[in-house]
């Protein structure tokens, strides 16, 4: 810790300060408490609070913390969910312009029978928004498939 506080400015901390510290034989002065928190990695406050007064204050610091980052990651989902969407519109534009009478111009039938059962496929998808997909994916994880409780 002692090289971690001279890295921080503190060119007059030394091991045998912490050591003094540690012992009891020298207090932390201010300024030095604000280094050591730094040092650390955490806020001064988490040091003065006994063990178990801090505890669920730093249990919040992190839920929030975690909260904020699945925040992100959903925004980026739901912007990948909306681009997908669009995707395939553009997807069934084309297959329909390629496709556009192919019954009787030599597409087989299975090609005929696929591109039929992704089209209804990508309307079902595209008839949804995405809270819905939430939604089943939430009754999904409480295990309650039909949506009823």
């Amino acid at each position: 810790m002692a090289k971690q506080m001279q890295a921080a400015g503190w060119e007059g901390f030394h091991q045998t300060t912490i050591s003094r510290i540690e012992k009891g034989d020298r207090p932390v002065r201010l300024s030095e408490a604000s280094g050591i928190a730094l040092v650390l990695g955490v806020e001064m406050w988490q040091m003065v609070l006994a063990d178990e007064a801090s505890r669920p204050l730093r249990e919040l610091e992190k839920s929030i913390e975690q909260l904020r980052r699945l925040g992100l990651i959903l925004g980026e989902n739901v912007r990948d969910y909306l681009f997908y969407q669009s995707l395939i519109r553009k997807e069934l534009d084309d297959i329909d312009e390629l496709t556009w009478g192919a019954e009787g111009h030599g597409f087989n039938p299975q090609f005929i029978q696929k591109r039929d059962e992704l089209k209804m496929a990508a309307a079902r998808l595209l008839s949804r928004t995405y809270m819905e997909d939430i939604d089943e994916f939430m009754r999904s994880e409480n295990g309650d498939q039909d949506g009823t409780e």
